[in-house]
C-alpha cells in the first residue's frame, strides 16, 4: 500500500538578519560560478606560462651541462630561501582566496 506524503508547506521568504545570513552562504550563485569559470581559465593560462618557462629553463640548463629535472628534484633549499618560498606561497594563497571571497571567507557550520 502506497503512503501519501504531505506536501511541504511553502517556505516563508527570509527577511532581516536571516536573509543576510542566507546571502552570505550563497557563494555559488550564477554570478559566482561565472567568476569562478573566468578565474579557472585565467589560472590555466598562467599555469601554461609557468610550464612553458620551466621547459625552456630546463633546456637552457641542459645545454650548459646541468641535468635540470634531476637537479630540481634533488635540490634542498637553505633556510633563507625556504623562508622566502613560504612567505611567497602564503601571499599567493591570500591573493587567490581573497579574489574569490572579497567579503571574507564564508563560515562553515
Amino acid at each position: 500500500m502506497a503512503t501519501l506524503r504531505k506536501a511541504a508547506a511553502p517556505r516563508k521568504p527570509l527577511t532581516g538578519s536571516a536573509a543576510a545570513k542566507k546571502a552570505e552562504g550563497d557563494f555559488l550563485l550564477q554570478r559566482r560560478i561565472d567568476d569562478l569559470a573566468a578565474a579557472y581559465v585565467s589560472l590555466l593560462g598562467e599555469l601554461w606560462i609557468v610550464k612553458d618557462r620551466q621547459a625552456v629553463l630546463e633546456q637552457v640548463l641542459a645545454r650548459h651541462g646541468i641535468a635540470a629535472p634531476e637537479a630540481v628534484e634533488q635540490f634542498e633549499p637553505d633556510g633563507k630561501f625556504k623562508a622566502q618560498l613560504d612567505a611567497d606561497r602564503q601571499a599567493w594563497v591570500r591573493r587567490m582566496v581573497g579574489a574569490l571571497f572579497r567579503k571574507g571567507l564564508p563560515r562553515v557550520s
